[in-house]
């Protein structure tokens, strides 16, 4: 099964090809908030990133970053914490696509520019509670890479990756 931007299921016709993606994400954690997106296709708290395009992992996630934020992404880690593959139908540009995504933990962000921000993606910037998540629905596999995230440092009240 395929899932879309607003995690509605999707069945693949057996007639259509399955494309390869990549996407990378950061997560940015600072006085126990974690920043997230709204994006304009749904309600849904998306982690800021998204499809490399061809680019390098570092260049798609500093243009992701930008584009959907604002801000300069001047530090993260160069190792993902985590990969997740899931099936993705881009209801936009009916696609299906086999999607890898990488995510890294973002250490240092600069001035943020809100003018960078892509309108026609982005609704809104959201700083949430590490304690509060559950009240938020999330993207299913940006919740599952937080999960993970969360497991790795176990304590999350002491979770601090923000310098």
């Amino acid at each position: 099964m395929f899932y879309d931007r607003s995690n509605n299921a999707v069945k693949k016709p057996k007639n259509r090809e399955i494309k390869q993606r990549i996407s990378v994400y950061g997560v940015c954690i600072k006085d126990k908030k974690i920043l997230f997106v709204i994006p304009t296709w749904n309600d849904f708290l998306d982690l800021p990133g998204g499809g490399t395009k061809g680019k390098t992992h570092e260049q798609g996630l500093i243009t992701e970053f930008i584009e959907e934020t604002g801000y300069d992404l001047l530090e993260y880690d160069k190792t993902p914490f985590t990969v997740l593959k899931s099936n993705f139908y881009s209801d936009d540009l009916d696609i299906f696509y086999e999607n890898t995504s990488y995510f890294y933990i973002v250490k240092k962000l600069g001035e943020q520019d809100k003018t960078k921000i892509q309108p026609d993606e982005i609704k809104e910037l959201k700083w949430i509670n590490i304690n509060e998540l559950d009240k938020y629905e999330l993207a299913k596999k940006h919740r599952e890479a937080l999960n993970i995230l969360f497991e790795k440092f176990k304590n999350i009240e002491n979770l601090e990756l923000f310098n």
